[in-house]
Protein backbone atom coordinates (compact mmCIF):
# COMPACT_ATOMS: atom_id res chain seq x y z
CA UNK A 1 0.00 0.00 0.00
CA UNK A 2 3.06 2.33 1.00
CA UNK A 3 4.23 1.40 -2.62
CA UNK A 4 1.26 2.68 -4.15
CA UNK A 5 0.95 6.01 -2.12
CA UNK A 6 4.79 6.67 -3.16
CA UNK A 7 4.20 6.02 -6.91
CA UNK A 8 1.05 7.73 -7.15
CA UNK A 9 3.04 10.65 -4.80
CA UNK A 10 5.85 10.74 -7.84
CA UNK A 11 3.48 11.21 -11.01
CA UNK A 12 1.56 13.18 -9.86
CA UNK A 13 4.90 15.78 -9.02
CA UNK A 14 5.85 14.64 -12.42
CA UNK A 15 2.66 15.63 -14.35
CA UNK A 16 2.81 18.95 -12.00
CA UNK A 17 6.24 19.62 -13.37
CA UNK A 18 5.30 18.44 -16.72
CA UNK A 19 2.02 20.60 -16.73
CA UNK A 20 4.06 23.71 -15.63
CA UNK A 21 6.46 23.59 -18.35
CA UNK A 22 3.87 23.08 -20.82
CA UNK A 23 1.91 26.38 -19.82
CA UNK A 24 5.25 28.41 -18.64
CA UNK A 25 6.44 27.70 -22.27
CA UNK A 26 3.36 27.69 -23.80
CA UNK A 27 2.68 31.38 -22.86
CA UNK A 28 6.01 32.19 -23.66
CA UNK A 29 5.42 31.55 -27.05
CA UNK A 30 2.47 33.56 -27.68
CA UNK A 31 2.83 36.44 -29.82
CA UNK A 32 3.81 39.64 -27.91
CA UNK A 33 5.49 41.18 -25.28
CA UNK A 34 4.31 41.28 -22.27
CA UNK A 35 6.11 44.41 -21.42
CA UNK A 36 4.33 46.40 -24.88
CA UNK A 37 1.17 44.69 -23.46
CA UNK A 38 1.15 46.45 -19.95
CA UNK A 39 2.45 49.55 -21.06
CA UNK A 40 0.08 50.39 -24.30
CA UNK A 41 1.87 50.90 -27.72
CA UNK A 42 2.70 54.06 -27.23
CA UNK A 43 4.94 53.64 -24.23
CA UNK A 44 8.23 54.82 -24.67
CA UNK A 45 11.19 52.63 -25.23
CA UNK A 46 13.14 53.09 -22.63
CA UNK A 47 9.88 52.43 -20.10
CA UNK A 48 9.33 49.47 -22.43
CA UNK A 49 12.81 47.92 -21.60
CA UNK A 50 12.62 49.32 -17.86
CA UNK A 51 9.49 47.13 -17.14
CA UNK A 52 10.87 44.15 -19.12
CA UNK A 53 14.21 44.17 -16.93
CA UNK A 54 12.09 44.46 -13.76
CA UNK A 55 9.64 41.61 -15.44
CA UNK A 56 12.76 39.84 -15.83
CA UNK A 57 12.05 39.61 -19.74
CA UNK A 58 15.73 40.26 -20.65
CA UNK A 59 16.51 36.92 -19.11
CA UNK A 60 16.91 33.82 -21.47
CA UNK A 61 13.68 31.62 -21.30
CA UNK A 62 15.10 28.90 -19.60
CA UNK A 63 16.58 30.51 -17.21
CA UNK A 64 13.35 32.20 -16.17
CA UNK A 65 11.52 29.18 -15.86
CA UNK A 66 13.84 27.37 -13.75
CA UNK A 67 13.83 31.29 -11.69
CA UNK A 68 10.35 30.78 -11.22
CA UNK A 69 10.65 27.35 -10.29
CA UNK A 70 12.89 27.73 -7.75
CA UNK A 71 10.97 30.77 -6.12
CA UNK A 72 8.08 28.19 -6.14
CA UNK A 73 9.27 25.47 -4.41
CA UNK A 74 10.10 28.36 -1.98
CA UNK A 75 7.04 29.13 -1.57
CA UNK A 76 7.66 32.70 -3.63
CA UNK A 77 4.70 32.17 -6.38
CA UNK A 78 5.54 35.46 -8.00
CA UNK A 79 3.87 38.97 -9.27
CA UNK A 80 1.01 39.70 -11.06
CA UNK A 81 1.20 42.57 -13.43
CA UNK A 82 -2.01 42.29 -14.67
CA UNK A 83 -3.61 45.31 -12.92
CA UNK A 84 -0.87 47.12 -14.41
CA UNK A 85 1.32 47.20 -11.04
CA UNK A 86 3.04 44.52 -9.46
CA UNK A 87 1.40 42.06 -6.64
CA UNK A 88 2.37 39.48 -5.58
CA UNK A 89 0.30 36.52 -6.56
CA UNK A 90 -0.33 34.52 -2.82
CA UNK A 91 -2.72 36.97 -1.55
CA UNK A 92 -4.35 36.97 -5.19
CA UNK A 93 -5.17 33.00 -4.90
CA UNK A 94 -5.17 32.42 -1.27
CA UNK A 95 -9.07 32.83 -1.12
CA UNK A 96 -9.90 30.23 -3.58
CA UNK A 97 -7.05 27.52 -2.71
CA UNK A 98 -9.50 25.66 -0.06
CA UNK A 99 -11.73 24.90 -3.00
CA UNK A 100 -9.34 23.70 -5.15
CA UNK A 101 -7.48 21.60 -2.34
CA UNK A 102 -11.13 20.03 -1.32
CA UNK A 103 -11.85 19.31 -5.00
CA UNK A 104 -7.86 17.75 -5.29
CA UNK A 105 -8.32 15.48 -2.19
CA UNK A 106 -11.97 14.00 -3.65
CA UNK A 107 -10.06 13.09 -6.78
CA UNK A 108 -7.51 11.31 -5.36
CA UNK A 109 -10.13 9.75 -2.94
CA UNK A 110 -11.93 8.62 -6.05
CA UNK A 111 -9.33 7.85 -8.18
Amino acid sequence: MTRVVLVRFLVALVTIWGASMAIYFGIAALPGDPATVILGEEASPEAVASLQEQMNLDEPLVQRYFGWLGGFVHGDLGESFATGTPRPVWPLISGKIRNTLVLTGATLLIL
